[in-house]
Parts: C-alpha cells; structure tokens; sequence
C-alpha cells in the first residue's frame, strides 16, 4: 500500500515533468530523493513524528476550508 504523502510527492513529480517550467530538473530530483526516502521508510515501517503533524495541519486547513465555503451552492 502507498502512503497518501508518497502519492502527493508523486502526483507533483508528474506534474512538474508535464509543465517544464525553469528549474524543473532540479525539482524533479528533489522529488525523487523525498520519494525514494518515503518508500524506504515505509518499507523499514520507520515512523516519522512529523508526519502526524503535518496530518493535523492538513486536517486543520480542509476544516478551515469548509468553515470558509459552508452554504455556497454547487452547480
């Protein structure tokens, strides 16, 4: 099973090798390095204290959003 963060890292890695902005082989091997550390802790099932908070943060922010569009109509 992958994570939710390797998936995230995941998605940004395609989108940034789709986009080609400037700078973008850089960014790619960042994102390759976080992935590649992300799948090696996994599979060690090494936990990382700061993942739970950044969870909460995530949390925290997807309440904040629906405190702030509560009532608005979706067409």
């Amino acid at each position: 099973m992958v994570g939710h963060e390797i998936q995230t890292d995941l998605k940004k890695f395609m989108s940034e090798y789709e986009n080609k902005l400037p700078g973008y082989q850089q960014v790619l091997g960042a994102l390759a390095i976080t992935v590649t550390h992300q799948i090696i802790r996994s599979i060690l099932k090494i936990v990382n204290k700061a993942d739970f908070i950044i969870e909460k943060l995530e949390i925290e922010r997807t309440v904040n959003y629906m405190y702030q569009h509560f009532g608005e109509k979706q067409l």
